[in-house]
């Protein structure tokens, strides 16, 4: 027709030679690749301004003549129908009264829910089922948008796209809602993903068909759920398999979903904003993939919406066959979708969209929205009719809602009386749990909350040491079941950042262990240098000792547990070379089982730092590397360590190899994932407690277990704390019942001993009665037994504590702690009070018949003038009075000859020659500050060599003490194994005295100091204080308390008072070995 521009005629029908003009109706028409003029026929002739009138009555009258013919000359032909225009709003319920042939009264709630009832029945139960059908809204002409969600049909998935305010959300909403009012969720599940992090779904938070609803703010979850569909997937086929059908129609066709049959619901998933989810975490676009590739056969129906549709793969297109598209901003997402751009240039209507199934023409369509009139302002409002579908769907579905195929995700707080679902749960047979029984995570300490805990003997020849900490997630598998440490697997180490829940791990393990093993087969020792708050277990009768950093002795205590162990495994090796399998054969034979042992240490990297390089001078190896070497080695003899630590960078390799059992909680550095387990799915969400963990190849989430109080949405502390005094009371109360050797106990020392309660501890004084003539009574005792024949030995005396506040006894003794001894301190150190304390404690133990004492105080003060009466000592000189000092070695020389004489000392007196024959008593020579006696003669260096060589066999002991030693020849030192250092002040003295400088760093602690014994490590040591002071309480006759010294009598002036009461009283004649 007439063109603006005569050169566009060109474009359209070639080449025109004559010019139309502008008359209506004119124009041109190709024929033969030439323009040729024609004109349009009216079909009545226009007449003034009504033209157009003229026209419509003509049209109209023609109309009704062809009306008459066909009346007078009927024929058949098929029915028209009507196209209205297309309305700009569709209400849900009218959708549901289209696709139902009804109408809804007043009564329209009990009529909706007849009409689920009766559509859940017929769909569940019909003889012929097909594939899910949906009506979303209308197409022109006002006919119901009805789809078949089949392959054959519109397609198992579906794409959508629609921009801001297109309706997109309503668009998901009505599909779910058309769905859930056809289908009992026995039928159909849906899994529901908002990837922008909105309220989309919200609404649907309580419909029962909804097995799981997460949003991008959780993409651990996002993760988990593709694990648990790839899982679900996997079972469907296997069903598929077994069943020998061809999909999920043909299942269902075959009622095997029926009778008790495993159920095969159809499972839509709907990700809103999947192009979001793919830009964010591009693995799950092979997800995608496999769902839409996989899933058509078993019932798994992928629904997906964007603003953008990206990230769509030409297999994942060739598989989606349902596309809507909504109006959207740009023409390159119209085309994207539609292979078009017509739905870029769509109306402003919300719902208002373009349908197309696989490569078809694109159709029209308005889609429903689900209000009671018009759209709500707030999106968040919820129709009345919208209510009633849910409301209907929890009625209809009562007490028998459906199980989700998987399980839902562990919760952030787990008590230990969380009960399992049987669906979901694989007990140790292999078999699955029967419905009903809902087992609980750790009925053991539950039982003991409740006060029916009780310890059953294990069954050494069945697996073992299987402790119960938490809940294992298994979503590859749809599983849930108890998280067991298996000790008798390997070592365990928990790695994980600051407040994470390691220190909290370690207590619900050693919980569970004592819950579940009786002190008599399970002892547990604790390292606790993380937040301090292990020490409460040390109320459990299991627990020997726990040590931490903050108290006294740290580093010694650290030490004395590990050689403690080792002497264990050093001694459990010498019986067999498996603990369990021993126990095992001892159990059947009736005979005696140990132990197995549990080591626990928190934030074991402190203890990389503080044990890497401090060296033991026995092996010359550090403290860790002694660590090292006993975990290498007691694994078969049952020991097993637990420890948790930061980050795995903090461990070498060989450290690392020899924890096998690998766990972490969340990581300040999540690549520090990888170092541990390689690829982990997603993150870990931010849950104290939450962790990963390998179990064969596939890296599983884990969530430890605590206490119901803790886990009480409103926990608190105070009630926590009773909570866990009223486990641990319960345990220790059970304890006492039960016979068993005690695990041993490593105490901090004291700073201040006294050798009066040592002694009273020791030796189990009744503390109602008098102590000092319980002393003497003990003290008459150990003289006669001393002094006989059987019982004939070397020296022994009571010094102190070592390390774990044990009391630490001198045996004088070559082979043992050595004839001679050395001793070196500061002032202040306690050197005096040492030396009373060892001369106090021998002369209790011994009688002047079988000990002698010389005593020489080189400093020129009253070092030993408290022994003045003491009836041991056979001679006392001061440096004041040098040709005694003379005289004394001449003596000593002179004794040692004599009694060389006689032979050995020990096996002289076990023949009993001492009661017959001379005298041969032990000789103990002590002398302090032996280096100034040095320093006035060389002569007296020679003196003292000579009585360390040959001094030996004959009883004669020779102790020195000096506050800086020396002049010791190599000669004395292989002679001399007794050292103990005190404080002092130089590092050179220490190093002279222990080939070390730790006791120049020792604290101001007077006593305090490190015994060696010849060339072995060093013992941290507390020596016993012996100038306490002590009142003679004793009763006499008239039952008048006597106090003779009613002012500055010590223990050691008791000492002496009551060995001159013994010597008179059984008439003692004390012969010295010189005048």
């Amino acid at each position: 027709m007439k063109m603006t521009d005569p050169a566009s005629y060109r474009e359209v029908v070639g080449n025109v030679a004559v010019p139309i003009g502008d008359i209506p109706g004119r124009g041109y028409v190709q024929r033969n690749n030439r323009g040729l003029t024609m004109q349009i026929a009216e079909l009545t002739h226009r007449y003034g301004d009504d033209a157009s009138e003229h026209v419509h009555r003509a049209v109209v009258d023609l109309a009704d003549h062809m009306q008459r013919y066909l009346e007078t000359y009927p024929m058949d032909f098929p029915p028209l129908f009507p196209i209205g225009a297309l309305r700009e709003t569709v209400l849900f319920h009218e959708i549901v009264e289209y696709q139902s042939n009804m109408t809804f009264t007043s009564n329209w709630q009990k009529e909706l829910y007849n009409l689920q009832k009766q559509l859940w029945a017929d769909n569940l139960t019909t003889d012929k089922p097909r594939w899910l059908q949906t009506s979303l809204g209308v197409t022109p002409g006002n006919r119901l948008c009805t789809l078949n969600l089949s392959a054959a049909e519109d397609g198992v998935h579906g794409l959508l796209a629609g921009g801001t305010g297109s309706g997109k959300s309503e668009l998901l909403t009505t599909l779910i809602a058309n769905l859930a009012i056809r289908y009992d969720p026995a039928m159909l599940n849906f899994v529901l993903v908002d990837f922008k992090g909105g309220g989309t779904f919200k609404p649907f938070e309580n419909l029962p068909h909804v097995v799981e609803n997460v949003s991008n703010l959780n993409k651990s979850a996002v993760q988990r759920m593709f694990t648990s569909i790839r899982a679900e997937m996997e079972r469907r086929q296997r069903l598929n398999t077994e069943q020998d059908v061809s999909d999920i129609v043909d299942y269902r066709k075959k009622k095997y979903h029926l009778n008790s049959g495993e159920p095969y619901p159809h499972l839509m998933i709907i990700i809103d904003e999947y192009a979001e989810m793919i830009t964010e975490n591009p693995d799950f676009q092979s997800e995608l993939d496999s769902i839409t590739r996989l899933g058509r056969a078993l019932g798994v129906h992928l629904i997906l919406a964007s603003q953008r549709p990206i990230g769509v793969t030409d297999q994942m297109r060739d598989n989606i066959k349902l596309r809507i598209c909504l109006r959207v901003q740009e023409i390159e997402t119209s085309r994207e979708m539609l292979r078009r751009s017509d739905a870029a240039f769509l109306p402003g209507v919300p719902g208002r969209g373009y349908l197309q199934i696989g490569n078809e023409n694109i159709e029209l369509i308005q889609t429903a929205y689900l209000g009671d009139s018009v759209p709500a302002q707030n999106l968040d409002e919820t129709s009345n009719f919208f209510k009633a579908i849910l409301d209907n769907c929890n009625a209809l579905i009562g007490d028998r809602k459906p199980q989700s195929p998987w399980p839902p995700e562990l919760p952030a707080k787990l008590p230990v009386d969380h009960r399992f679902n049987p669906r979901y749960l694989d007990l140790e047979s292999g078999k699955k749990a029967v419905e009903g029984d809902t087992p609980l995570l750790q009925p053991a300490v539950i039982d003991w909350l409740n006060g029916k805990g009780k310890w059953s003997t294990p069954d050494w020849s069945a697996p073992v040491m299987q402790l119960i900490v938490g809940a294992l997630d298994e979503p590859h598998r749809a599983r849930q079941s108890p998280l067991r440490i298996d000790l008798t697997r390997g070592n365990v180490v928990l790695f994980g950042g600051s407040g994470w829940g390691k220190t909290s791990f370690l207590r619900s393990l050693v919980v569970s262990a004592a819950a579940s093993y009786s002190p008599a087969d399970l002892q547990v020792y604790i390292i606790d240098l993380g937040r301090r708050e292990l020490a409460e277990l040390s109320d459990l009768p299991h627990v020997g000792t726990v040590i931490m950093p903050d108290e006294e002795g740290f580093e010694e205590r650290v030490q004395q547990l590990i050689r403690d162990i080792t002497a264990m495994t050093n001694a459990r090796k010498r019986l067999f070379t498996d603990l369990y399998g021993y126990n095992a054969s001892a159990q059947r034979a009736g005979q005696k089982t140990y132990p197995a042992v549990l080591v626990v240490i928190d934030n074991f990297d402190e203890f990389i730092e503080a044990f890497e390089e401090y060296s033991r001078a026995e092996d010359n190896l550090s403290v860790l590397e002694a660590f090292i070497a006993l975990v290498r080695q007691s694994r078969a003899y049952g020991f097993h360590f637990v420890v948790t630590a930061s980050r795995p960078n903090t461990f070498s390799s060989k450290l690392y190899s020899l924890f096998p059992e690998r766990m972490s909680l969340k990581l300040a550095n999540p690549d520090d994932y990888s170092t541990i387990f390689g690829k982990v799915p997603g993150g870990l969400d931010p849950i104290s407690g939450r962790g990963y963990m390998k179990r064969g190849q596939n890296v599983l989430q884990f969530q430890t277990a605590v206490l119901p109080a803790e886990a009480s949405p409103n926990a608190d502390l105070e009630k926590i704390v009773q909570e866990r005094k009223q486990l641990y009371t319960a345990i220790q109360e059970q304890g006492l019942k039960v016979a068993y050797d005690k695990p041993f106990s490593i105490e901090p020392l004291a700073t201040s001993l006294s050798y009066r309660r040592l002694l009273a501890q020791v030796n189990r004084f009744d503390s109602q009665k008098s102590f000092v003539e319980q002393l003497k009574g003990w003290m008459d005792h150990k003289w006669q037994q001393t002094a006989s024949q059987e019982e004939a030995d070397w020296l022994q005396v009571l010094i102190g504590t070592a390390a774990g506040n044990r009391p630490r006894t001198l045996v004088w003794e070559a082979q043992r702690d050595g004839v001679h001894g050395m001793i070196a301190g500061g002032t202040g150190s306690g050197k005096s009070e040492v030396l009373k304390t060892l001369i106090s404690g021998l002369a209790l133990n011994y009688s002047p018949e079988i000990l002698n004492f010389v005593l020489v105080d080189y400093k020129g003060g009253g070092a030993f003038s408290a022994f003045e009466n003491l009836p041991h000592c056979v001679d006392m000189l001061t440096n004041l009075d040098k040709s005694s000092v003379d005289r004394m070695f001449t003596a000593i020389t002179s004794e040692i000859e004599r009694r060389q004489q006689l032979g050995e000392i020990v096996e002289y007196r076990k023949k009993g020659k001492h009661i017959t024959g001379e005298s041969y008593p032990h000789l103990f020579v002590i002398i302090d500050e032996y280096a100034e006696m040095i320093d006035d003669s060389e002569e007296y260096q020679e003196r003292l060599d000579s009585i360390t060589r040959t001094g030996r066999a004959q009883g004669v002991h020779l102790l020195l003490a000096a506050q800086k030693p020396k002049g010791v020849t190599s000669q004395m030192r292989a002679n001399i194994r007794m050292r103990l250092c005190l404080k002092v002040e130089e590092r050179d003295t220490s190093v002279e005295m222990l080939s070390r400088p730790d006791a120049a760093q020792l604290p101001s602690i007077p006593g305090r100091g490190y015994l060696q014994i010849g060339n072995q490590g060093v013992e941290l040591l507390q020596a016993a204080w012996s100038g306490e002071q002590l009142d003679d309480d004793r009763q006499y006759a008239d039952d008048a308390v006597v106090n003779p010294s009613t002012g500055g009598t010590h223990f050691y002036d008791i000492a002496v008072k009551l060995s001159n009461e013994l010597v008179e009283e059984h008439q003692i004649q004390i012969r010295k070995p010189w005048p």
